[in-house]
């Protein structure tokens, strides 16, 4: 085999380059090339990592997400599917487009809750989840919500995989804040996100 093929003129075993080293036939002599980076060793790229076989980094899910929820408009409809964030497709609903009278699940903390609520909504915060869950409302379908539209989307993508027709409310409260729907407290008082 041709060594010139292999290594190129200029080129040594340890691939670092002299033009010293290289004889007019284009084999390079091991024995005339000093160590030292090659004068064109800024202009190779970093080599980049592939992505691991798993799939995306997680980052790219939530970049993902952050766009389906910033680009949300009446444009796209009812109900969207977002395949990146779950392993099924999870479905979505606009704040705009959810109806007056629906099922609504807050998955909220206790302390989120007392500022500020959509009227009518069943409180069951993630974290008692597990213990209250015949808490959650049999009537399908059920929109779940809670401050950004992150903790309400494992909860959503829990219900679909336990046969509910369950919607996740895109952007949460700060979207349906955004969008003039109204907020209560206990009392009945206007409320606030928190």
């Amino acid at each position: 085999m041709d060594h010139a093929l292999l290594t190129g003129a200029g080129a040594c075993r340890t691939g670092r380059y002299n033009p010293a080293s290289a004889d007019p036939a284009g084999v390079p002599d091991p024995a005339r090339t000093p160590p030292g980076p090659r004068p064109d060793a800024a202009r190779i790229p970093p080599r980049i990592p592939p992505r691991t076989p798993a799939g995306p980094r997680p980052d790219d899910a939530w970049i993902q997400l952050q766009r389906h929820v910033g680009a949300a408009g009446p444009s796209l409809g009812a109900v969207r599917h977002h395949h990146r964030v779950h392993p099924g497709p999870l479905r979505t609903v606009l704040a705009t487009d959810v109806p007056d009278g629906a099922t609504i699940l807050d998955v909220r903390e206790d302390d989120e809750w007392v500022v500020g609520h959509i009227a009518g909504s069943v409180h069951v915060p993630l974290s008692q989840l597990p213990g209250r869950a015949a808490d959650i409302p049999p009537t399908d379908p059920l929109v779940v919500v809670c401050r950004v539209g992150s903790r309400s989307a494992q909860v959503t993508a829990w219900l679909a995989s336990q046969g509910r027709d369950a919607v996740n409310l895109a952007g949460g409260l700060d979207a349906w804040a955004d969008a003039g729907r109204p907020l209560v407290t206990d009392d009945g008082s206007p409320g606030a996100v928190a």
